[in-house]
């Protein structure tokens, strides 16, 4: 009877360190899980700011355009006046 005894208790602390192994298992599958989706949220972080980039320098590339058109019509209408002066 000592001996099922025995045999029993060490059956059962096999399965708790099993449970042990299962359960650290679990901790690093949801620590893996974890930094994937934070590796995915940075990559996003990062994307978001590159388009936020080009949209900045795609309005400072249309303000300039817009500068340069209003500084060739100023030009424009400046040379207009003086051959006008000059008739």
């Amino acid at each position: 009877m000592c001996e099922g005894a025995r045999a029993r208790e060490r059956a059962c602390v096999r399965e708790r360190e099993r449970a042990c192994v299962r359960e650290r298992a679990c901790v690093r599958e949801r620590a893996s899980v974890r930094e994937r989706a934070s590796v995915r949220e940075r990559a996003c972080v990062r994307e978001r700011a590159s388009v936020r980039e080009r949209e900045r320098t795609s309005m400072c590339e249309r303000a300039r355009e817009r500068a340069c058109v209003r500084e060739r019509e100023r030009t424009s209408m400046c040379e207009r006046a003086r051959e006008n002066e000059h008739v």
